[in-house]
């Protein structure tokens, strides 16, 4: 039986979750190949510094990037009404990964060229898997997923031949951030995270009733008063906005968007106006715990945090597709 959602249920629902990240978010910081203990943050020395000047804003760009990968999953799911898709699994991290590759080796003399054209890949890629899904007799689910899949490739092979016409140097430093890494985090990315994620968080929050009206027929939808089609395109040009800005400062990172909105309505229920705040926060917890996990697993030295959720990711995802596929069988 369906349970009604009053506000004390969704006020609790969201404070344990803010609590939670926001705990998580205060003790990140203090943990590394260097612990750092709360004493040292009253005097002057080195460990302040690298608090204040590395550690503290990589976390805050781990909260704000967790919590928006997660978020940007959910309303892909919503709007395409596909549990597989997130902006890693339909190609749109890699597609917009290859545009600010593309700049960043072409137009480095214009400033922001990474950005711009990072977010010009990714709302085409966004745009074009749009269209495709809107072809229900002919595309299947399935066939949306592998259209995701061939575009990482493609934009993965693209990116591997123009590796060669770069330096080693610079193809080492890109290497990593292909990866996907907070190793570059500083207050600067913290920031533009905050203002590339912003108009995707606020859309989410505001249209989180609109959100649940999805689950039904267009013509069903519009009786309730959403307009679908607006919603679906306000919905793509926030998440090609976020995309663009994220992968431009810390490459593609995958399977946030997949893992965390499926926990999450496992935890929350199926309603949106639980399940995207609470997505975004757990998407906050969660990737602060990958970015201890890459940061402590081989100290001294680093693994991406890219690696340690498409660890995670690659596994529940075929789990999913197996599990998904049985299911429609029966």
């Amino acid at each position: 039986m369906k349970t009604i959602l009053t506000k004390k249920k969704f006020l609790t629902n969201l404070l344990i979750h803010a609590a939670l990240a926001l705990g998580l978010l205060c003790i990140s910081p203090f943990i590394g190949a260097v612990p750092i203990k709360f004493s040292a943050l009253f005097g002057d020395g080195p460990l302040k510094d690298i608090f204040l000047s590395y550690r503290l804003p990589r976390a805050i760009s781990a909260f704000i990037l967790g919590g928006s990968l997660s978020l940007s999953g959910a309303v892909l799911q919503s709007t395409l009404k596909n549990p597989l898709v997130e902006p890693y699994t339909l190609g749109i991290s890699s597609v917009s990964a290859l545009g600010a590759f593309l700049a960043s080796t072409y137009l480095s003399f214009i400033p922001l060229s990474g950005i711009f054209s990072s977010l010009f890949f990714s709302a085409t890629t966004l745009f074009f898997i749009y269209a495709l899904s809107a072809r229900k007799n002919t595309f299947s689910i399935h066939d949306l997923v592998l259209s995701g899949i061939t575009l990482s490739i493609f934009a993965g092979s693209v990116i591997t031949l123009m590796r060669f016409v770069t330096s080693p140097f610079t193809a080492g430093i890109l290497d990593r951030w292909l990866t996907g890494s907070l190793a570059f985090s500083s207050w600067k990315t913290a920031l533009f995270s905050a203002v590339f994620s912003l108009p995707l968080v606020l859309f989410a929050f505001i249209k989180m009733n609109a959100y649940n009206n999805l689950y039904f027929a267009d013509d069903i939808s519009l009786s309730r008063g959403v307009d679908v089609k607006s919603l679906q395109k306000i919905s793509f040009i926030v998440v090609s906005v976020f995309v663009a800005g994220s992968v431009a400062f810390f490459g593609p990172i995958g399977f946030v968007g997949l893992i965390v909105p499926h926990i999450e309505k496992k935890i929350s229920g199926h309603d949106y106006r639980t399940v995207l705040p609470g997505s975004f926060f757990s998407g906050s917890i969660f990737l602060l715990f990958a970015d201890i996990a890459a940061r402590k697993t081989l100290q001294p030295a680093e693994l991406p945090v890219g690696v340690v959720t498409a660890l995670l990711g690659a596994p529940f995802f075929l789990y999913i597709l197996l599990f998904r596929g049985r299911k429609e069988k029966h």
